[in-house]
């Protein structure tokens, strides 16, 4: 009877390190700004230097939704939610000549232009592992000409960054279910753990795996299916829930269902929209922190159906 592997595929190696201006590796954090372009500053060297007092990189504030029923003592919980995240970070700008002061304080005012969209702040460590959010620049920029703040080539900010969803999110997480007699995918090192083949009946893909997500909260995957395949089935036995397409995919055809929400569509390989497929009883569920228990199935697969899923784990903090 085939086998269905499930392949892993790790994030790359970081090395946020990179060199320094003078050749040395990094030996402490590394923080940048991408901006709206796409442009990225090293605001931990090349005349720029994040200095003391940094506040908001670590726990979300949160808001409690609490109710005091009279007659009874105490209150009862209604939910909690992360709020907005605001970030301070005291940034010092320097330069050897007024002219090329001039230049960095302006290109990145220009970087910072929330008008624009938002941009990405990244925090790197020495050992490759860095964590990103995205917000908008709020305040600090301004410009404040006080004694000790500034001379003809250097001057302090303090930057106020909101982060609208207020968790730190990693790198890529990949993985991969195809059938183990299918072609080698080139992209894809084949690399698994032997004892979680799922079986693959003659018609479907099918079985039940095991993924950790290691994000300190829930993490939203972005799925693909590659045909051929007349039904599609995601289930997450950890939280009961399901995706369920009534789609008849053929071959080298696609689905692709994001789940995060705000964002969530469903549509074939050219984009055009497959929402209407989806199933009254579904729900675009998320992967929970920790172990998760998935059972995936296709029916009328072969040995050409692959099923990927992607996502960025979630953190609290740095």
């Amino acid at each position: 009877m085939p086998l269905l592997v499930p392949v892993e595929i790790p994030a790359p190696p970081q090395t946020p390190g990179e060199q320094s201006a003078i050749g040395v590796p990094w030996r402490t954090h590394v923080v940048t700004w991408t901006s709206w372009d796409g442009v990225e500053t090293f605001l931990t060297s090349h005349g720029h230097l994040v200095l003391e007092g940094v506040r908001g990189l670590d726990m979300p504030k949160y808001t409690q939704f609490l109710d005091e029923p009279p007659g009874m003592d105490g209150g009862i919980s209604r939910g909690v939610r992360a709020t907005i995240r605001e970030i301070f970070l005291p940034l010092d700008i320097s330069a050897r000549s007024r002219a090329e002061f001039l230049e960095k304080k302006r290109a990145l005012l220009r970087r910072m232009d929330p008008k624009r969209g938002p941009g990405r702040l990244t925090w790197a460590e020495p050992d490759g592992t860095r964590r990103h959010i995205d917000c908008y620049y709020d305040s600090g920029m301004e410009g404040e000409y006080n004694r000790g703040d500034h001379t003809r080539v250097s001057q302090k900010f303090g930057l106020v960054l909101k982060a609208l969803d207020p968790y730190w999110y990693g790198d890529d997480v990949r993985a991969v279910w195809v059938p183990e007699a299918a072609e080698p995918i080139a992209f894809f090192p084949l690399v698994h753990d032997s004892g979680n083949f799922i079986e693959l009946n003659p018609s479907q893909v099918i079985g039940s795996t095991y993924h950790d997500n290691e994000g300190d909260v829930e993490a939203w995957p972005k799925w693909t299916i590659t045909g051929p395949a007349d039904s599609i089935e995601l289930e997450n036995v950890t939280t009961g829930k399901k995706i369920e397409l009534n789609a008849s995919v053929g071959s080298g055809e696609q689905r692709i269902i994001t789940t995060k929400p705000g964002i969530s569509t469903i549509v074939d390989e050219t984009g055009a929209n497959c929402w209407a497929e989806l199933s009254d009883e579904s729900a675009l569920w998320a992967l929970e922190p920790g172990e998760n228990e998935l059972v995936l199935s296709a029916g009328s697969s072969t040995s050409e159906t692959v099923i990927e899923m992607v996502y960025q784990p979630r953190y609290e903090g740095v």
